[in-house]
């Protein structure tokens, strides 16, 4: 065998390059995605609403974070847990138990 059909066994073509204009559906997904997200961002920080603008930003490297890293997600739990004990409504005390009750599933 040669070894350009030897390359082309192991690294098949992706399943994108043989779709027609292939190599543009990635760039112009992102860009679309790009492009709603900073519009819903503009949106919340017009309404006054720039805390849930600023977590969805934050949303994700947090979880680029906390797939390469899942201890990173423990320690943050047991470092927030002392705080979210103490609640004034009783929704929020229903929500916290509910969760912990889903989390062995």
């Amino acid at each position: 065998m040669k070894e350009t059909e030897l390359i082309s066994q192991v690294n098949p073509e992706p399943i994108i390059a043989k779709i027609p204009y292939g190599k543009y559906v990635l760039p112009v997904l992102v860009l679309l995605v790009t492009g709603v997200v900073g519009l819903v961002i503009a949106y919340l920080i017009v309404g006054d609403n720039w805390l849930y603008a600023a977590v969805l930003l934050s949303i994700i490297p947090a979880l680029l974070i906390l797939h390469q890293n899942p201890y990173v997600g423990v320690l943050i739990w047991l470092l927030l847990t002392p705080f979210l004990l103490h609640t004034q409504i009783a929704a929020s005390r229903q929500v916290y138990w509910l969760v912990h009750r889903i989390l062995p599933i």
